[in-house]
């Protein structure tokens, strides 16, 4: 083997260490809280004084189709207590998200709007209207100046946010679109246009244009009440929610509580105390959590586990390459530390682990919210074919053996190995939580 191939696979295995250990740590970060703190006679109780300090447990950014959790943990620092504890969950400002489960909300309020308006001979007028989730009929209704003898005729044409056209071209100056729920659904979810045009009659002909958007049941918002916390104590309020399509959400949360503290004075101190949180969540292709909490919860563990799993499988496939031999310094130092069999022997127990590694990998995460996506399978099925026949060209070497040489065997070998190493380093980028950044 020439130097410039060795330098080259080198710097192979290089690159997918370093995105090993550059990229964040499998498992985040676990929040521990911080220790009690001293209320004080009269003192921090009242000044500068917080009663309980809010954690979110919530992805940046779900698959469509998806139930999750959003979490949030509410903790005690201090040696009062908290009391009436609740938390009340909006989401009217996350048109792409939805309870999975339905609790007791408001329908949201419908749209409806007018425009008066002007359109000149041989031109176009536009607007535009937001047709969000839960909608069930769009009606336009254009009245317009007649003329004389009804000779004015002006159309009305209507496109929807993704695709879809619809148009009513009479013969006239009123004109009418309906859309039901199957039209919206063709039409999907955002930003709808709507076009006036002049077609014939006077030179100005003046117009009313109502827009009206009729939704069906949506709970908009939950409510949950808290335990009693007393000092050291938390509470974790849970809610699941669906992803529909893709696009940004809000989710808007408020917490409160009454803190509760005797004095040794047998004087007591009550004080009503509300915290307002907003948490981005971006309907996209796969799941990311920026920060989860110590209660984790199950999506949050397989996620997890299916990155512990994916760095467990490169890292057998960097001692698997580093024990076979194709680096004859390191060879020769192994071969005298483990002698010349049992680094070969070492060398086929880690391509053997391979599989197994990748096994879990697919599977927790597939168990998990990527059920129902493609995400990683094209990049990631290349590697594990790879790898596949990797472990069972060691395996039956020496029936391969029988039909090509082994110079033949070894180079084949070595360049599938090369392919291996470099499908991973493309399923890291394109399909690692770690690089979503990229956009890719």
């Amino acid at each position: 083997m020439n130097k410039r191939i060795r330098y080259l696979i080198i710097a192979a295995i290089a690159l997918v260490l370093a995105m090993l250990f550059i990229s964040p740590f499998a498992a985040p970060a676990i929040t521990t809280g911080t220790p009690l703190e001293d209320n004080g006679e009269c003192g921090s109780c009242h000044s500068g004084f917080i009663p309980f300090s809010t954690i979110p447990d919530v992805p940046v950014e779900v698959p469509e189709n998806n139930d999750f959790e959003y979490r949030l943990r509410v903790e005690n620092n201090w040696k009062h207590e908290v009391k009436e504890l609740s938390a009340i969950i909006n989401i009217e400002t996350s048109p792409y998200l939805e309870f999975s489960e339905e609790p007791s909300g408001e329908v949201p309020p419908g749209y409806y709007i007018t425009y008066d308006g002007t359109v000149s001979w041989g031109t176009i007028v536009g607007y535009s209207f937001p047709v969000d989730f839960g909608a069930e009929r769009v009606y336009l209704s254009l009245d317009g100046d007649q003329g004389i003898l009804g000779l004015n005729n002006i159309d009305l044409t209507l496109d929807g946010a993704e695709s879809g056209q619809w148009s009513s071209k009479g013969s006239g100056a009123d004109e009418e679109i309906s859309l039901g729920e199957n039209d919206i659904e063709d039409g999907g979810f955002g930003e709808y246009s709507v076009t006036v045009e002049h077609v014939r009659g006077r030179r100005e002909i003046s117009f009313t244009l109502s827009i009206e958007v009729e939704y069906s049941y949506r709970p908009m918002n939950d409510v949950q009440e808290g335990e009693e916390l007393g000092g050291g104590d938390s509470h974790t309020f849970a809610w699941t929610l669906q992803s529909l399509s893709q696009g940004p959400n809000t989710i808007e949360i408020s917490v409160s509580g009454i803190a509760y503290h005797e004095h040794s004075d047998s004087s007591v101190y009550e004080w009503e105390y509300i915290e307002d949180i907003s948490s981005d969540i971006e309907v996209g292709t796969e799941l990311i959590y920026s920060s989860p909490s110590d209660e984790l919860s199950g999506t949050i563990i397989l996620w997890i586990m299916g990155r512990v799993t994916g760095f467990i499988t490169v890292i057998l496939l960097t001692l698997s390459i580093a024990w076979g031999g194709i680096f004859k310094p390191l060879k020769k130092k192994l071969n005298k530390v483990f002698g010349p069999k049992r680094r070969n022997r070492m060398h086929c127990w880690f391509s053997y682990f391979l599989p197994i590694s990748v096994t879990l990998h697919v599977a927790v995460l597939y168990i998990g919210i990527y059920g129902t996506t493609g995400k990683g399978l094209p990049t990631g099925g290349v590697s594990i074919g790879l790898m596949l026949i990797l472990v069972f060209m060691g395996i039956f070497k020496h029936n391969v053996e029988k039909k090509v040489s082994t110079r033949t065997w070894l180079r084949l070998h070595f360049w599938i190995t090369i392919l291996a190493i470099l499908s991973i380093i493309l399923h890291f980028v394109l399909n690692g939580s770690s690089f979503s950044f990229l956009g890719l």
